[in-house]
């Protein structure tokens, strides 16, 4: 009993000491204007608007904005998110538009949920 446990401990013990693997870079195309960035990870959640926000050309809230996103509830188009930055680049038609803050959007699942209670 005791070698099972012990097994049993060993075995989370290295489960939980294993990191996760790294989301798989890519390289966006920009529109003029957008500042790239060091560096951006792919994004697989569907994103929703949770709070109206500006689209920002570079991962600072004091840049310039090139659009909007005013409609709770709506969908983005999130093409990638900033590595180590919680900003997500949104698109219009494959090309980045510029950023947003990931704390001012939702995954579309839990919108859904909210909408049914």
């Amino acid at each position: 009993m005791k070698s099972t446990l012990f097994a049993a401990a060993v075995l989370f013990g290295l489960a939980a000491a294993t990191p996760a693997p790294a989301a798989a870079p890519v390289s966006p195309k920009l529109a003029q204007g957008v500042k790239p960035q060091a560096g951006y990870e792919t994004i697989t959640e569907r994103l929703v608007v949770a709070n109206p926000t500006p689209i920002y050309s570079d991962i600072l809230v004091t840049s310039p904005h090139t659009g909007e996103l005013d409609k709770v509830g709506e969908p983005i188009n999130a093409i990638a998110k900033v590595k180590d930055w919680d900003w997500v680049l949104v698109g219009r038609d494959g090309v980045g538009i510029g950023y947003v803050s990931r704390d001012l959007l939702t995954p579309a699942k839990t919108a859904a949920a909210r909408r049914a209670r």
